[in-house]
């Protein structure tokens, strides 16, 4: 085995530096896309864990009655908002999910 970096085929054969792996620009590229997967994922169970905050909190509001007038209060207002962010990251997530497909299925 050697330490010099260099790849092998299956048979032994040795491969040179910069051919094989993730390497150039493909290999760039998917690390790059892996990074803003994990980034929009992480803002989706953000904007899922913050409208579930806002829910229970609205929730309790109405059962103590605290909610006066007509319309939706904060609360609701709040929940409605990360609601729509966790979709719109949820979106992008798919569409760099796509995108590193593509990529992947190109070499």
């Amino acid at each position: 085995m050697w330490c010099d970096g260099a790849r092998t085929t299956a048979y032994g054969k040795r491969l040179p530096l910069g051919t094989g792996g993730a390497t150039g620009y493909h290999g760039h590229m998917n690390w790059l896309i892996i990074i803003l997967i994990i980034v929009s994922a992480g803002f989706v169970l953000f904007s899922l864990i913050r409208g579930l905050v806002y829910f229970v909190r609205a929730s309790d509001a109405v059962h103590e009655g605290g909610h006066e007038g007509t319309g939706p209060s904060a609360m609701h207002l709040m929940q409605n908002k990360m609601m729509f962010a966790r979709v719109k990251w949820q979106a992008i997530t798919v569409v760099l999910l796509i995108v590193l497909g593509f990529i992947a299925s190109s070499r």
